[in-house]
């Protein structure tokens, strides 16, 4: 699908993945610039979060019961990751809590220039999730989100 369209701040949205782009631009006075020729390729893709070998499904506050550590790989190249404590799966990067490293945590979030093939460890300790404001009822969850080069969010 290809569609172009125009706004009222002057910039044209292009819908698709490889595009060339020919632009001749003009003054007040109708001079006209010779033809520029330039290629672009517009990544819609959000990238993917995939979290392996989670150590425990629950931990407290009490001491060799209060550490969970898990790791996470992204699809693409990204430049910004967060770990946050959200009420569904379905939360975006927006809600929620982040986990803070007051208290030990470590790799709950980072800005950075990270390849596809980062593989990240993230530890949380359980004093870092309540101050997060988690429960003991059992209904908040954590979630992984990265922001790609391109500024888009992973879901």
């Amino acid at each position: 699908m290809v569609c172009i369209q125009s706004n009222t701040t002057n910039q044209i949205i292009f819908c698709g993945r490889s595009k060339t782009i020919n632009l001749k631009v003009r003054d007040d006075v109708y001079n006209e610039s010779s033809i520029v020729i330039d290629s672009i390729n517009l990544d819609t893709e959000i990238p993917t979060v995939t979290v392996t070998n989670p150590d425990v499904s629950k931990i407290s506050k009490v001491a060799g019961k209060d550490t969970a550590s898990f790791t996470f790989q992204i699809n693409k190249d990204f430049s910004e990751y967060k770990v946050k404590l959200v009420g569904n799966i379905s939360a975006t990067h927006e809600s929620g809590a982040q986990i803070p490293i007051d208290n030990g945590s470590k790799n709950t979030s980072g800005e950075g220039d990270f390849k596809s093939s980062t593989i990240t460890t993230v530890t949380i300790k359980g004093a870092d999730l309540e101050s997060a404001g988690a429960t003991t009822d059992g209904k908040l969850i954590l979630k992984v989100f990265v922001k790609d080069k391109n500024g888009l969010w992973s879901a």
